[in-house]
């Protein structure tokens, strides 16, 4: 288990990744096997399983070579990715199935890596492994940039919203849905439910902002509460509805981007350049905000 608070975001080393909410001195326990959450089993079962469901078990357990059992990790400790400089380190002194320490301080929005190799010995295969893992995961760097500078921004309005999304998966349904902030006075800010429905409704205003000022037919879906699914499905549909109202002005000049003027509801004007940034930086903000909820969550 998981003994830090963590989030699930695109790797830069491949699909993706587990990376640090907070600062992780140095020497801290990062991670140890805790029984009855997570799992261990004898490494023969494999053979009595369907080759889909024996990949999926090796693609997220392992056979530790110490005390050969296959251990199946349940929270996002499955997803932490291997370095041959990590910035963790494995301990068979501190438990028989190895737990993880911080070699290094470790800050905060950093990747957490370990070298497979102290657990699994030889048996890991990093080719291998490589090949495997990442044609599982849709991520924005996995594929080719778009040109221009609207391109750019398109690029990393997306690249906020896969962080976003990375991070809602494992959250209970009770954590969701539960009132975090009770004494503010915003609304939107209550839940992770309510600044999800937040975000839905603000990605399609600042794209109708744009189809307002070229003149295109806007939409504007009715803004409900979203089970978590459903916020996931609606992430994407405001990213494509976004994509849709920039595509074919990735390479506008710089000239046509300042002309491009919009007066947003909270007073100034925008031009285009300024309303992208807002857009991408209102998702990172808000997913900071969820983070720290989790974290209240977890510690009450």
């Amino acid at each position: 288990m998981m003994l830090v608070p963590v989030r699930v975001a695109p790797s830069p080393i491949h699909g993706v990744g587990v990376f640090a909410v907070q600062k992780i001195p140095k020497g801290s326990e990062v991670w140890r096997f805790t029984p009855e959450f997570d799992q261990e089993l004898d490494p023969e079962v494999l053979e009595t399983l369907p080759e889909h469901i024996r990949e999926r078990m090796l693609h997220y357990g392992y056979i530790d070579h110490q005390v050969k059992r296959l251990i199946l990790c349940c929270d996002d400790a499955r997803l932490i990715n291997h370095s041959d400089t990590p910035n963790l380190r494995t301990d068979y002194d501190a438990d028989k199935y190895g737990a993880d320490f911080a070699i290094r301080d470790i800050l905060p929005g950093e990747e957490l890596t370990v070298d497979y190799r102290e657990f699994e010995g030889d048996q890991f295969d990093i080719p291998e492994m490589a090949s495997d893992i990442q044609p599982d995961f849709n991520v924005v760097t996995a594929r080719a940039y778009r040109k221009g500078g609207v391109g750019a921004m398109m690029d990393e309005y997306e690249r906020a919203a896969a962080e976003l999304k990375a991070l809602l998966p494992p959250i209970p349904d009770e954590h969701y849905k539960c009132i975090v902030d009770a004494d503010t006075k915003d609304e939107d800010c209550r839940s992770i439910q309510t600044i999800l429905r937040h975000i839905v409704r603000a990605g399609y205003g600042y794209a109708n902002y744009i189809r307002t000022a070229w003149n295109m037919p806007v939409t504007s879906p009715e803004s409900v509460p979203l089970e978590k699914e459903e916020a996931l499905e609606k992430i994407d549909a405001f990213m494509k509805y976004t994509a849709e109202t920039l595509d074919g002005k990735w390479e506008m000049t710089d000239e046509e981007i300042q002309n491009t003027q919009m007066v947003v509801r909270w007073g100034p004007t925008y031009d285009l350049e300024q309303l992208m940034e807002h857009a991408i930086v209102h998702i990172l903000r808000h997913r900071r905000q969820i983070e720290r909820f989790l974290i209240k969550l977890e510690v009450s």
